[in-house]
């Protein structure tokens, strides 16, 4: 069993922050507007760990936060972030598809987290408004991880798509 590190989030996808940080003397550490660290609590920030998530759902849980941001919504990391939003208002073509795959392909690869000869991702058109993106990421050992993602062109609304029996 192969075990993934990523920030843990809640079940909605919000980032849940660890204990804030302290100095050698023990007081709360802050951050101003400059980036720099300070104790006086008026000033800025307070300095944060952000704890990790072990396990082997980590993967599958770093594709739907990527999937679910724009760029670049994350201050400190500018390019995650999958942009679909920009298929809003698009008409379901193949054209939109593609440029659905592409911007995943971008999001899951630009800074190494998938090898782009480990990813595969498809279009498949649903219905007027509605387009599946299966993306399937293999690791080097051999695990395959799938993640069919329902979007809805008219709303932007992602979701995962589940096969029941």
């Amino acid at each position: 069993m192969i075990f993934k590190r990523d920030w843990r989030m809640t079940e909605d996808g919000d980032l849940i922050m660890g204990s804030p940080k302290t100095d050698e003397e023990g007081r709360l550490l802050y951050i101003d507007i400059f980036g720099d660290k300070t104790t006086d609590a008026g000033r800025g920030t307070l300095v944060r760990d952000i704890p990790l998530h072990v396990a082997e759902n980590a993967e599958e849980q770093v594709i739907r936060n990527r999937m679910k941001t724009d760029a670049p919504d994350w201050f400190l990391h500018p390019e995650l972030g999958s942009n679909l939003s920009e298929l809003i208002g698009e008409p379901n073509t193949r054209a939109t598809g593609d440029k659905g795959v592409s911007l995943i392909r971008h999001t899951l690869t630009y800074d190494g987290f998938v090898a782009e000869n480990n990813l595969s991702v498809r279009a498949v058109p649903v219905d007027a408004i509605t387009i599946i993106f299966y993306i399937e990421v293999k690791s080097d050992l051999e695990i395959e991880v799938y993640y069919p993602l329902v979007f809805n062109l008219e709303h932007g609304i992602l979701s995962e798509y589940e096969v029941t029996t």
